[in-house]
């Protein structure tokens, strides 16, 4: 039975379309500088300050550009850890938090890029 590493921890967004993610979901912080990237052919810019939630399907990710003095930390987690670390709740509450973390990333979480040239 192969052994599956539920959390992978890194520094850089530049792997999150290699194909050993592909079931990962991709939670990012921004702690310095800024990177735009496009996805479904929308310019989006992420800042210091700014998360970043990406479920799974990272290959969707393109044209990453990283400022010179950009710094993030990525946690990529399996579903399956997700499903396991989310408290069983028969609150609506629960299931909604829960939904919204998985769709956080393909809603346009963080500003669309007007400024593309700055990256």
């Amino acid at each position: 039975m192969d052994t599956i590493q539920h959390i992978i921890w890194d520094t850089t967004l530049a792997r999150i379309g290699d194909s050993e993610f592909a079931d990962y979901l991709c939670h990012a912080y921004c702690s310095a500088g800024h990177c735009t990237f496009e996805r479904h052919n929308r310019q989006f810019r992420m800042e210091a300050g700014d998360c970043l939630i990406v479920p799974r399907r990272g290959d969707l990710v393109r044209n990453l550009r990283e400022s010179s003095d950009f710094q993030v930390d990525v946690i990529y987690v399996t579903q399956k850890f997700i499903e396991l670390s989310t408290p069983q709740s028969r609150s609506t509450f629960g299931r909604f938090a829960c939904e919204e973390l998985r769709h956080a990333g393909s809603s346009g979480t963080l500003r669309e890029s007007h400024h593309a040239a700055e990256a």
